[in-house]
Parts: structure tokens; sequence; C-alpha cells
């Protein structure tokens, strides 16, 4: 953010500068940042203040300054401090090894006798065992790659002498006439097949209970104490007395 420094601020700025050490920090750390640099130098270097720059440096440090001025003299450009020179120089990358890329194989070129011998192996492989798989084809004939037994059967089934059943893993050839079967898959037994649902119990459910008051034919519920509304208020004791002799007389029937 630039600071437009228009006369009242100026004005402003510069009855406080002397007496406010922190707001002249703020404002030079603002004006080396928005100022060109080779300009702001010269003008801070005028009035002899480079001459008792230089002189208290070689006093200092006579040998170093020496070096660096000769180069500025040279048109040489001037040397950074070591740390600057640390921190600036980036640092160099370990060379990654990378493995060698592998080579595309060759393709198996077969003659035609040799094509011819190979058919000949998987229809008399496949006369015996028809139905049979990739694996075990592979097994019985030797093929010099899987590319070449791929074209092998991909010909046999365009001379229309070997026929597939399936996909993928699953696939199995016959030559053409035979019967070849596929495994066959696990049958449902019976049992599991057609299960008939077991009937569900019916629920044994309790007949109502009526009041045991004498005489009363109401129906009872918990929320009365198992008495009617009417009797509800009946004392603890009388009840509990009336509940032994209805269970008394349910027992003796």
């Amino acid at each position: 953010m630039q600071l437009a420094l228009t006369p009242e601020i100026l004005k402003t700025l510069a009855d406080q500068l002397a007496d406010n050490p922190r707001l002249a920090n703020t404002l030079a750390q603002h004006l080396l940042a928005v100022t060109n640099k080779l300009a702001m130098a010269n003008y801070l270097l005028a009035d002899g203040v480079a001459y008792k720059l230089l002189t208290e440096r070689l006093r200092a440090k006579p040998k170093k300054t020496l070096m660096e001025v000769a180069g500025l003299t040279e048109g040489a450009r001037a040397p950074e401090p070591r740390a600057a020179r640390r921190r600036g120089r980036p640092k160099a990358k370990a060379a990654i090894k990378r493995p060698p890329k592998a080579k595309p194989k060759a393709r198996q070129r077969l003659s035609a006798r040799q094509s011819a011998g190979l058919k000949r192996r998987v229809v008399t492989f496949l006369k015996a065992n028809p139905g049979a798989t990739r694996a075990q084809i592979e097994e019985a004939v030797s093929f010099p790659s899987p590319s070449v037994y791929t074209r092998v059967i991909k010909e046999l089934k365009a001379e229309r002498l070997v026929v597939q059943k399936g996909e993928r893993a699953k696939a199995i050839y016959a030559l053409r006439g035979t019967k070849g079967k596929a495994p066959k898959k696990a049958k449902r037994s019976k049992a599991n097949a057609a299960k008939t649902p077991k009937p569900k119990k019916a629920k044994k459910t309790r007949p109502p209970l009526n009041c045991p008051y004498p005489g009363c034919e109401n129906k009872a519920a918990p929320v009365f104490g198992m008495m009617c509304k009417e009797h509800k208020d009946v004392p603890k004791k009388d009840r509990q007395r009336m509940f032994a002799e209805r269970r008394a007389a349910v027992q003796a029937t």
C-alpha cells in the first residue's frame, strides 16, 4: 500500500517525527520500499556522507573493503557476504537414477510348418478331450508364448474347426460337431428349491378377567388395580381377599 505524501500529510509527519522514533522507523521502511534504490542511495550519500562511511570502513576492515572497492572500479559485481551467498545459492538436486526402459519383446514369428504342427496337435487333443479349457490346452500343447496360443486358436476358429463356449476364464473349446460340455453348475436340491412356509402358531390369549367384586360382571383393568372403574376405591385388604377367593374357586374347578 503506497502512501500519498501530500503537503498536509508532510506537515503533520514533520511535526511528529522529532518526538516519535517508532514513527520514524516505520516511515523509513515505507520510503525505502516505494522509492528508487539508486536515487535514494545518491540522496543519502550526498554532502560528504559517502566519504565518512568509506573512511570508517577502511579503518575497520581494510583488506575486505579494498577487495570489494577494487571489484567495483573494474566493473565487476561486488562480492556478497557468505551468508547471503549460501542463502541465495540453489541446492544441487541429487541425480535420480531411473531404471532403463524394458525393450518391447519381439513378436514370436512362426513358420507355416510350425503353425500347422501346433494346429494339428490342438485338434488331436480336442478330439480326445472335448470341452477343454485354455489351461488344459496349454499344458498338453507347449506353445512358445501366450500370444502364439491366442493366434493359433483364433485361426482355428476362423477355419471353422474349433468352437468356443463361454468367455474369458470360463471359456471351453471343442471341435465343431462334437459335444463339448462345460462343467455343470451345482443344482439346488429339491429340499432347498421349494420350501413351504411353516404355519405360524396362534398366540394363546388369556380370557379377559372380570372384576372380583361379588356380583360385578364388569371387566377388570390394570389401571384400576385389576378392579373395574366402579370398585377401584375398594381397600387393599378387601381386594387381596377377593383375589384369593377367586383364585381358590378357579383351582377347585
